[in-house]
């Protein structure tokens, strides 16, 4: 059985979408494959809103490990 959801953790929205997804998860991964679940989450990252612009990037270096893309 689900916990229930701490209202102090989700907004009403969020609260909501929880409560609808423990109602009807749909179906296992495994049966809609993986071609599918690529396909679904490229159209949900493609309808999010864009985030906010950024000024400045750069790569650091702290101590001998460096910080940057791919690591």
């Amino acid at each position: 059985m689900a916990e229930p959801i701490d209202p102090s953790f989700a907004d009403a929205e969020l609260a909501a979408f929880i409560r609808a997804v423990r109602q009807d998860p749909g179906p296992p991964a495994r049966a809609v494959g993986a071609v599918e679940l690529r396909r679904a989450q490229r159209l949900r990252a493609e309808a999010r809103p864009p985030g906010p612009e950024i000024d400045h990037v750069e790569d650091l270096v702290v101590g001998s490990a460096d910080v940057g893309p791919g690591l």
